[in-house]
């Protein structure tokens, strides 16, 4: 069941018990998955859209709590980025706790 979260996104993992981390990779996955078979034209601006995915992903696995998978997941998608993004990157590394991301 998805709810909403508050800044008119939806919550990709929201459910009755333990959210399914797999769910975010999957979805990141079939994303990239989705551009790389696009249409030449649409390509490029399809891919504009990858690294913020990304790191929404890895902040709401964060702020659900779910900092390890957070970790492997940041771990295993940041070199798809790190050419446009590193000092982003670098940056985005060090959040590692839902306490970091109140403010």
């Amino acid at each position: 069941m998805a709810t909403d979260d508050g800044i008119g996104g939806v919550d990709l993992l929201q459910s009755s018990s333990t959210p399914d981390v797999l769910l975010y990779e999957r979805s990141l996955c079939g994303l990239q998955e989705f551009v790389a078979k696009s249409l030449d034209m649409y390509r490029s601006e399809l891919s504009l859209v990858l690294y913020p995915t990304f790191v929404y992903m890895y902040l709401d696995l964060i702020k659900i709590g779910r900092a390890e998978a957070a970790r492997a997941f940041f771990d295993k998608h940041k070199q798809s980025f790190e050419s446009y993004h590193d000092e982003d990157l670098r940056r985005l590394a060090t959040l590692k706790d839902r306490t970091q991301l109140s403010s």
